[in-house]
């Protein structure tokens, strides 16, 4: 593990000298203001953040899409009391009763597909809102898991593995890992932080 942990930053240091980094870019909202960032932000900083339960599956079924995504990711929080889309649609703002004002409801933003655990299927790192209904406002700020294939199905694992704030813009692949290029986005003052280059482990 330590030499293959070794063996990726080498490449991650090739990287940084070979490529320039552009400032990303979310579709969801314009983009910061860098002149009121000191310089030093705006230095890339590397991290390692390892995804624990990720193994082999005896899986046999359809890969994974976007809908099938959808119906997981919506199966997985509604067990855990939390609404979905269609539970909302039964209310209007006006007649939306008092006790569920502050229920969170589970709402998918996008699907990144990554093959995490080397098989045919396809998994993801799966981006969702968890607001209250009707919630509004720019600064809501989507949540990150992952979703893979086990002897089961498809199943929901390591949320929040990375924090809401951190806004991935593109991702590649080296050696059997996952590397995310992001940054770190203060919404309320519309400003980028930092950017972020964060290696995913499986473990």
């Amino acid at each position: 593990m330590t030499r293959k942990i070794l063996k990726i930053v080498f490449f991650l240091l090739l990287f940084s000298f070979a490529c320039g980094h552009e400032k990303p870019k979310d579709d969801n909202k314009s983009s910061p203001d860098s002149s009121a960032l000191n310089s030093d932000h705006h230095l890339v900083k590397d991290t390692i953040v390892i995804l624990k339960n990720i193994k082999s599956s005896k899986y046999k079924g359809p890969n994974l899409t976007y809908n099938l995504a959808r119906e997981v990711l919506y199966e997985h929080f509604k067990a855990n009391g939390f609404w979905t889309p269609d539970d909302v649609s039964k209310y209007s703002p006006s007649n939306l009763p008092e006790k569920d004002y502050y229920r969170l409801c589970v709402n998918i933003r996008n699907v990144y597909y990554v093959n995490f655990n080397n098989n045919k299927y396809s998994d993801a790192i799966i981006l969702y809102w968890l607001t209250p209904p009707f919630a509004c406002g720019h600064c809501y700020q989507p949540h990150k898991a992952i979703i893979v294939d086990t002897d089961n199905g498809y199943s929901i694992t390591n949320e929040e593995f990375i924090h809401d704030n951190f806004v991935i813009d593109s991702l590649a692949s080296i050696d059997n890992s996952t590397i995310l290029y992001c940054y770190d986005y203060n919404c309320s003052d519309n400003i980028e932080l930092r950017k972020l280059r964060i290696l995913l482990i499986t473990k």
